[in-house]
């Protein structure tokens, strides 16, 4: 395996803590501290001309293509609802009293989760929130949808994954992923769960029932691990950490490349957030250093 960076992309004048896909083909989306939302051409590397600027830091973002819906959720628990197609927002809407860190969708339902262990659910069809669940007493940094079994899954801040049902958000089960904040999971494609913390571990869960079984508990990095991406063939996991590196593993999850500064010009301070895009192939990085990388793996 190898990997080298192709763009360095520089615009933002603070930390960036969210990628996602962006409106317009070969293009991704940034969030940063500056309390800009921004555009970039995955191509050339430049800004393209669609930008936002916010009144508060947007720790999140979510492309919902199909709607012409862009989610903005930002560090005052609001959620920036932007029409795509006028390229003009249409609604905020306060849905908790500190941040928004997560927003997903299963294509009727949106859901989103606070600094303040709350669940809140709401529908696309009339952009209205209908529930709002506390689930714990600290933050939830993530959530995964597992449409399989029609469940959520949350990384909450007292490190455990807690399993909630879609659309209703009743509880199901809950166990203890990480010795300190449990921060991001993902699904893999064999239907294992891998759960990333703050104690630098990444580990692995099989589901047996209700109930989930640690199979492999790796020190995967120096520092806690923020952010995880699967290539678009199921075929590589990638890990970003504080520790300022990204890691590349494999379908087993044993480590192919560490992607540092010294020998592959990474990043200089924590990576905050990853994105893979399916129709360019490029890995996308980004984190304190207020670059995003476009990372060609081969």
């Amino acid at each position: 395996m190898q990997a080298k960076v192709i763009h360095r992309m520089i615009g933002h004048a603070g930390p960036i803590y969210c990628l996602a896909k962006g409106l317009n083909p070969n293009t991704v989306l940034s969030g940063s501290s500056d309390r800009f939302v921004a555009e970039w051409d995955l191509q050339t590397g430049l800004p393209s001309s669609f930008s936002i600027k916010l009144q508060s830091i947007p720790y999140s973002l979510l492309n919902l293509e199909e709607n012409q819906l862009l989610l903005i959720g930002n560090a005052l628990g609001e959620i920036h609802w932007i029409d795509t197609a006028r390229k003009q927002e249409i609604k905020c809407m306060k849905a908790f009293s500190s941040a928004v860190f997560k927003l997903v969708s299963d294509g009727t339902f949106f859901y989103a989760c606070s600094g303040e262990g709350e669940l809140a659910i709401g529908t696309l069809s009339d952009l209205e929130m209908h529930k709002l669940i506390k689930v714990c007493n600290e933050k939830i940094r993530h959530l995964t949808i597992d449409l399989a079994s029609q469940t959520l899954i949350l990384s909450c801040g007292d490190g455990f994954t807690r399993i909630v049902a879609m659309q209703t958000g009743n509880f199901i089960a809950e166990f203890s992923s990480h010795s300190l904040s449990s921060n991001c999971s993902m699904l893999l494609p064999n239907g294992t769960l891998l759960t990333g913390g703050r104690d630098a571990y990444l580990n692995t869960w099989e589901k047996n029932g209700l109930s989930f079984t640690l199979s492999k508990a790796i020190p995967a990095h120096n520092f806690a691990v923020y952010d995880l991406a699967l290539s678009p063939d199921g075929k590589t996991i990638a890990s970003a950490s504080r520790d300022k590196t990204i890691k590349l593993w494999n379908s087993d999850l044993e480590i192919q490349l560490r992607l540092d500064k010294a020998k592959f010009q990474g990043h200089g301070y924590s990576v905050n957030a990853l994105y893979w895009d399916n129709q360019t192939q490029l890995l996308l990085s980004a984190g304190d250093d207020r670059n995003i990388l476009t990372w060609e793996i081969t």
